[in-house]
């Protein structure tokens, strides 16, 4: 099914991880797709090269840092440039982020909030600009969808900073939803919890030899006692694109295996029965 058929949308952090499936599911439902991510230039992610796939766009390096003023702007005036127009974004570039309180440095901080929450308010503004210059008959419905993290309302330690760019991201896009949503833009997120990703790696290559016991754990903490794959976050990303979503915006859509609706993670033991007499 075609669901951004006629559709261009902008992938930030589009070259690996949860941003690689979200191009990818992209470019199946019929969009145009520009791809940015901040990694090294010539470097492409494996299956993602603009060069084969005539409705992609690939950014790499400088040109696609969402931190920057200049990245932004070249970010939007390429896609433009490529495809005529924007009508829709994923912010999806962050980086993740894991020290304790004392270790921290404020220029530690100023690089997650810049990217994980900064970046993604003006790319925001500068296609919304870009957007609403044009006649209103020209326009395309837009939609954006902001990547934000079941950290936005579960804290972990040495994670703060990461924490608060990811709840800020939430607040930051109730606030846009109800400001844009007059003109027809809609803003919504998707908050994942642990996926299948290079973090999930980091965390069984930092367990050694005891994968086992570092998998077992991670098991207990999620109901479906497994972690997501990528397109699990793609598909109702791409849903939140789409016109099949056309009422929903201002809404954080939890894909995390469960992990948040649970209470306390699944215990090694069992309990008996009580019947509250």
């Amino acid at each position: 099914m075609m669901q951004l058929e006629g559709r261009t949308v902008i992938v930030t952090g589009g070259s690996r991880g949860i941003g690689k499936a979200i191009v990818s599911a992209c470019l199946e439902a019929g969009a145009n797709v520009l791809s940015a991510d901040l990694s090294a230039p010539g470097v492409s992610a494996p299956g993602v090269d603009d060069s084969q796939h005539p409705r992609l766009r690939v950014l790499l390096g400088k040109d696609a840092d969402v931190s920057s003023t200049s990245g932004r702007s070249i970010i939007v005036q390429s896609c433009i440039e490529r495809f005529g127009t924007v009508s829709g974004i994923v912010n999806n570039a962050g980086v993740n982020f894991n020290k304790p309180l004392l270790d921290t440095t404020e220029e530690d901080f100023d690089r997650v909030i810049n990217i994980d929450l900064r970046g993604a308010f003006f790319l925001t503004k500068e296609v919304f600009h870009r957007w609403s210059s044009l006649p209103i008959e020209s326009r395309k419905a837009l939609s954006v969808v902001n990547i934000a993290s079941v950290h936005a309302s579960q804290g972990a330690p040495g994670q703060a900073p990461y924490d608060a760019a990811k709840a800020g991201m939430v607040g930051m896009s109730r606030a846009l939803a109800v400001e844009l949503a007059p003109t027809g833009v809609r803003v919504n997120v998707v908050s994942p919890g642990l996926v299948a990703t290079d973090i999930w790696q980091e965390l069984l290559e930092a367990a050694g030899p005891d994968r086992e016991r570092t998998t077992n754990y991670w098991h207990t903490q999620m109901p479906m006692a497994r972690p997501l794959k990528p397109s699990e976050i793609a598909s109702p990303v791409v849903f939140l694109l789409s016109d099949a979503s056309s009422g929903i915006t201002g809404t954080d859509l939890l894909v995390d295996a469960g992990m948040t609706a649970m209470l306390l993670s699944t215990p090694s033991f069992s309990s008996r029965n009580i019947e509250g007499k």
